[in-house]
């Protein structure tokens, strides 16, 4: 691959924003990766705090849907138990409607890591 500039000279990478080859004179090194100098480095660190940002929520999502899970099969052992104890079918049902409900939702709280760099 040439650089997108200087077509004669071998690109050393790819810009994060844009994709296009950079030689050695045309790339600037940041944190999160390659950049067009002057050119793509504000969108390059842009898009990392977009990415950032994006890992946190989806942490945060995760916890969420964890403790959804663990109160709807709390809150499904209460009324089958209920149901058992008072004879009401419909306490049982219930209870089985939430417990599926909660472990219908399992693989989304317990997906695997969140990190994206």
């Amino acid at each position: 691959m040439k650089c997108f500039r200087h077509h004669e000279k071998d690109a050393v990478g790819m810009c994060k924003a844009c994709n296009r080859g950079l030689c050695e004179s045309c790339a600037v090194q940041l944190a999160e990766g390659l950049s067009c100098a002057g050119d793509c480095e504000t969108e390059v660190k842009r898009y990392s705090e977009l990415v950032n940002q994006s890992a946190s929520r989806l942490e945060s999502s995760r916890w969420g849907a964890i403790c959804f899970v663990s109160m709807c099969i709390t809150g499904a052992a209460i009324f089958i138990i209920a149901g058992l104890i008072e004879s009401r079918p419909i306490l049982l049902v219930l209870g089985i409607a939430l417990a599926f409900g909660g472990l219908a939702l399992l693989p989304r709280a317990f997906r695997g890591s969140s990190s994206f760099k």
